[in-house]
């Protein structure tokens, strides 16, 4: 038997074993924002309650980045009850901070994925392609690391990053997931 034959066949036997098991894409993405504000200037807070209880705090200052002087927002929802003004504003501050950050500086994007096939019924397959409503576990999300988690009429609440491949399309969404027991349910996706 020459190697072409047994080239010919061995691509044969993968293509069948592939042919009929169950495959997912697995992936994984991180993004890193670097950057450093110098200073913070001018800055206004205010505080607006609503009927539910809840409280926003909204800084709006000039953040001293690199010598240059840039127009920044950042806002922290809360429960008066769970969180002091004070705390809050702070929150709000770095909220901002990071905003002007992500928009100045280089983001890195790391992404590794990984096909994974199985003749049987797959077993715990990772999140992929999550939809409105769909429950997860927090294993299978990367929290948004520029946003802060949030509490919302009682419940936890964090943002989340989600990268999938369509073809040779890759895209990034974002959302938001509360917790329901020990898993979580994405509420939003955008």
């Amino acid at each position: 038997m020459t190697y072409s034959q047994i080239k010919i066949i061995a691509l044969l036997l993968l293509h069948f074993t592939t042919a009929n098991a169950d495959c997912y894409l697995e992936s994984k993405s991180k993004s890193t924002v670097t950057g450093t504000v110098d200073a913070i200037l001018n800055a206004k807070l205010t505080i607006t309650g609503s009927k539910n209880g809840e409280r926003l705090c909204t800084a709006v200052f000039n953040a001293k980045v690199k010598g240059k002087i840039y127009k920044t927002t950042g806002k922290f929802q809360y429960e008066q009850s769970s969180t002091d003004n004070l705390t809050a504003c702070r929150s709000a501050i770095e909220a901002g901070k990071r905003n002007i950050i992500a928009i100045l500086s280089k983001t890195i994007i790391q992404s590794e994925a990984v096909l994974v096939c199985s003749e049987g019924k797959l077993v715990n397959p990772v999140a992929r392609h999550l939809t409105i409503g769909q429950i997860v576990k927090m294993d299978n999300i990367t929290l948004n690391p520029s946003r802060n988690t949030f509490t919302y009429k009682g419940t936890r609440c964090a943002y989340y990053i989600s990268t999938e491949v369509d073809g040779d399309d890759l895209y990034q969404w974002q959302g938001v997931v509360c917790k329901v027991g020990n898993n979580w349910r994405v509420i939003d996706k955008y």
